[in-house]
């Protein structure tokens, strides 16, 4: 069963208090989360001009068959569909295609930082 907004509300907290930390220890940092809605990610921003958004976008197919190929991952496939209908793409992030080798996604994210 997919999680709902309610169930996120301490997990948001959290991540919000974590990039917080971040930021006031003078640390720069990268905190990966699934932040599907726009108000989870408006909830977790402490400070728009430090805090940057990367939206690694991949069509559900791809997505699909790498959950399929993981080891011991705990995401259950059969919930992807939620995923992807729970996303609100986000309005202002630096936008980088999965499809890319992870190299690749690093290279281009560094260079649009």
């Amino acid at each position: 069963m997919a999680l709902t907004d309610d169930d996120r509300a301490p997990w948001l907290l959290a991540i919000m208090n974590l990039i917080q930390s971040i930021i006031s220890s003078g640390k720069n940092a990268v905190v990966a989360c699934s932040a599907l809605k726009q108000s989870y990610r408006d909830a977790i921003v402490v400070d728009p001009n430090l805090v940057k958004f990367i939206y690694l976008k991949g069509s559900s197919e791809l997505i699909a068959s790498r959950i399929q190929n993981r080891i011991g991952h705990f995401m259950n496939p059969a919930l992807l569909q939620s995923q992807f209908d729970a996303l609100e793409e986000p309005r202002d992030a630096i936008v980088v295609d999965i499809a890319a080798t992870p190299e690749e996604i690093v290279r281009a994210i560094r260079a649009k930082l």
